[in-house]
């Protein structure tokens, strides 16, 4: 069996955001929490959701431009 292209495992992304200018409070935003999702050789795939709900992060993700908080990404069977 051929290893899938990418697969993700358990990826979550978390940002830190910030709020207040004299009182900070720091609290994080759970843009991805627990997503796994492998694409085959010559397999589309679609994400389709609502507005906010984290497809723009999991696909940069899956593209190496964010790191995931957790979980592992892997490329033709090698982690990156």
């Amino acid at each position: 069996m051929t290893p899938a292209v990418v697969e993700l495992k358990d990826v979550s992304v978390c940002f830190r955001s910030r709020k207040g200018w004299l009182r900070r409070r720091d609290s994080d935003i759970h843009a991805v929490s627990e997503v796994s999702l492998a694409v085959q050789p010559a397999e589309i795939l679609a994400l389709v959701g609502e507005s906010g709900c984290g497809k723009t992060t999991l696909g940069r993700v899956a593209l190496g431009l964010t790191r995931p908080t957790a979980g592992t990404v892997t490329y033709l069977g090698e982690q990156v």
